[in-house]
């Protein structure tokens, strides 16, 4: 886009759906694509995407341990088997990882909270941070999207994950 400036930004709004997804209004027209909040104590995450067809979705959470009635209501058995195999250093940043990507792909599907989180579910690998963005695998989705995707990002003391879907 051509015209940003900071009289330009004035023009800029934050719009949501009735669904709570935003959306940009620019000059007094919507524009087309697909942006992403999130926030957490004293930091906030946007992320856009101008292609039409494509949805995202972004989390960013505080690393800190989750009780186990948290895990048990928001995990399936499989994402808690797996925070719980892991050593006491490591379940808070699992755990964190599970609920932001959880997060993050139910923005993507446009969905947020309102379905049980339950209904996705991923799989972390090997839990090493590293700079730069991971990969995380999803293995299930309610949608039918055929290319969905799912990265994390090490920012002690904070995790940030993003979610792509295409069409």
């Amino acid at each position: 886009l051509s015209g940003w400036t900071a009289q330009g930004l004035l023009q800029l709004s934050i719009e949501n759906e009735p669904g709570g997804a935003p959306f940009v209004i620019w000059k007094e027209e919507r524009l087309a694509g697909c942006l992403s909040l999130s926030h957490r104590a004293d930091l906030a995450a946007a992320a856009w995407c101008p292609q039409a067809d494509v949805r995202i979705g972004i989390d960013l959470e505080l690393v800190e341990a989750k009780s186990s009635a948290f895990v048990d209501d928001y995990f399936t058995a499989a994402e808690a088997a797996s925070v719980w195999a892991l050593s006491s250093e490591q379940q808070a940043l699992a755990a964190c990882l599970i609920w932001s990507a959880k997060e993050a792909l139910l923005k993507a599907l446009q969905t947020g909270l309102r379905i049980d989180t339950r209904q996705v579910s991923m799989d972390f690998g090997e839990l090493y941070p590293s700079p730069g963005w991971q990969k995380l695998a999803i293995i299930h989705s309610p949608s039918n999207a055929t290319r969905q995707q799912l990265f994390w990002l090490s920012q002690p003391p904070y995790v940030v994950t993003l979610a792509k879907i295409d069409g």
